[in-house]
């Protein structure tokens, strides 16, 4: 069963009502951010602050773990905030910033993590209150707790570049697919050209 604050999803109306939330931390991470900022909000700018990283000329692979610990630490979010994560909504590609980020937060173990729909521009077009500064946060303790059914090293990646195989994730089958785990063994190929 999915909880109020494990929904991938949230409406501008339903963040409206959450606004005054001890444990609700709005981080948008629009790159770069105009037309203001949804109140409370702290910005992380996608493009900037480390959420990618490049390895061997290889741009956008998942940071290490501690440098992410950092980040999201230094931001003020600790582990038992409900992170809702705002995009400027004007473009699909845009709002994939959010879900990458997003899928960030999932790879880290921290389940109450959701995408505002339609991002920024929703919020505004409802006509809710809009703040000329992001706010700021003190810094916190994030920890992470990777699921091991989130994700798994992908053999061949580990093989081909064994200093840094927590780089190359491959999404695991979801714990239904556990009794039928062919069905998933086509796609785990593509992902690595059949290496694996």
């Amino acid at each position: 069963m999915t909880t109020e604050s494990q929904r991938p999803l949230v409406d501008s109306a339903w963040l409206k009502g959450a606004l005054n939330r001890p444990d609700l931390v709005i981080l948008d991470v629009r790159t770069p951010p105009s037309g203001g900022f949804i109140p409370g909000s702290i910005h992380s700018d996608y493009a900037k602050a480390g959420w990618r990283a490049t390895v061997d000329g290889v741009p956008g692979l998942l940071p290490e773990t501690a440098v992410l610990e950092g980040l999201i630490g230094g931001l003020g979010i600790g582990n038992g905030d409900h992170v809702v994560l705002v995009a400027s909504g004007l473009s699909a590609a845009d709002m994939g910033n959010a879900t990458r980020v997003y899928w960030t937060f999932k790879t880290l173990g921290h389940d109450r993590v959701s995408v505002l729909d339609g991002g920024f521009a929703a919020w505004s077009d409802a006509g809710h209150p809009v703040v000329t500064a992001a706010a700021t946060r003190p810094a916190a303790t994030f920890t992470a707790a990777p699921a091991r059914t989130c994700a798994r090293p992908c053999p061949w990646s580990r093989r081909r570049w064994p200093a840094a195989p927590s780089r190359f994730w491959i999404p695991a089958p979801p714990s239904s697919s556990r009794a039928r785990p062919r069905a998933h063994r086509p796609a785990f190929r593509a992902r690595c050209r059949g290496r694996c």
